[in-house]
């Protein structure tokens, strides 16, 4: 009875976890909506629009951090629902902790979101707002930085955890689902390798890497709704 109890807990966590990730592109400065941005665009621009939008980067900044902590918590459960020493148990842990590496990086780089929408907006003179603008510059260009060895830990994770899941479920939606989000996950993490090294093509490349997250964060919500309401295939395994 604490197994199932413990599962149906981590089904919800994973559940509001994959909620978040895809209502955070709709609110996040840069994204979807809010003054929506390419992703090799100036890192001034990028700075600006942050400043600009100071409560939306608050809100999503704290948000969006929950949301990564929440989707690494379920999938830990996921885990233990396969059994133990099996190759998709181990494929599937391999994934959670590549995917807990990036989530960490991109909570911290929401982190950094903060201080720069407060570096503009409040660090000091503004009789000489350029020097606040350097700053926070500087911020964002560490800032790129995590979140793109981050994207490759996130990717990663979610294309073993993908590839996991494949071999746990026989047949039926979720092994459909799971060598869907198999082939998005890996295509996400080949245009990411793309946008780095090919600098003429990098906005588009970035934008499909970007785009990922969303199919990616419906699919954890499906999953931890089948968790809450224990699908035959994410029952406890005591072992797990």
């Amino acid at each position: 009875m604490g197994a199932k109890t413990a599962t149906r807990l981590t089904g919800m966590a994973l559940a509001l976890g994959g909620l978040l990730g895809i209502i955070i592109p709709f609110i996040r400065p840069g994204g979807l909506v809010v003054e929506p941005l390419e992703r090799a665009s100036r890192l001034l621009d990028r700075v600006q629009v942050l400043a600009d939008n100071a409560v939306f980067t608050h809100t999503s900044s704290l948000l969006g951090s929950l949301g990564l902590f929440l989707l690494v918590f379920g999938l830990l459960g996921l885990r233990r629902t396969l059994g133990r020493g099996t190759v998709k148990h181990m494929v599937v842990t391999l994934g959670v902790f590549l995917l807990a590496f990036g989530c960490i990086g991109l909570a911290f780089g929401y982190g950094l979101n903060h201080i720069i929408a407060h570096t503009v907006n409040h660090g000091g003179d503004a009789t000489n707002p350029r020097t606040l603008l350097t700053v926070a510059v500087t911020i964002q260009a560490v800032k790129a930085g995590i979140a793109i060895i981050s994207g490759y830990g996130y990717l990663l994770g979610f294309t073993c955890i993908a590839a996991g899941l494949t071999l746990h479920f026989r047949s039926g939606l979720h092994r459909l689902l799971a060598i869907l989000l198999l082939v998005v996950s890996a295509a996400a993490l080949i245009s990411l390798l793309i946008g780095d090294h090919f600098h003429d093509v990098a906005g588009t490349f970035y934008t499909l890497a970007d785009y990922a997250s969303m199919p990616l964060s419906l699919w954890a919500l499906i999953l931890g709704i089948a968790m809450y309401r224990e699908h035959a295939g994410l029952t406890p395994n005591e072992q797990g």
